[in-house]
């Protein structure tokens, strides 16, 4: 459903009861500063979730059902500064 955003800086999914996210859902949103998945149902996030947003600087997982998160999960996030969660 994202396919097609390649110029979107800011997302916001907050407030979805999203409960997971598939490895590669934002690949094409190379540009992409801005993530906000706060208060969903998330309980697991994988390792390639985030894989292709290089851009991002900003991600808010808080108000989720995640217990853990694997550290290589923020591997491609290389300009991420602040992340809640």
């Amino acid at each position: 459903t994202l396919s097609g955003l390649t110029s979107l800086m800011y997302l916001s999914l907050q407030n979805n009861l999203l409960t997971r996210i598939e490895d590669g859902a934002f690949a094409e949103l190379a540009v992409l500063k801005f993530l906000n998945l706060y208060n969903n149902s998330l309980t697991w996030v994988g390792p390639q979730t985030f894989s292709g947003l290089a851009s991002v600087t900003e991600l808010y997982l808080t108000l989720n059902l995640l217990t853990e998160i694997e550290y290589a999960v923020f591997a491609e996030l290389v300009v991420l500064h602040d992340v809640l969660w």
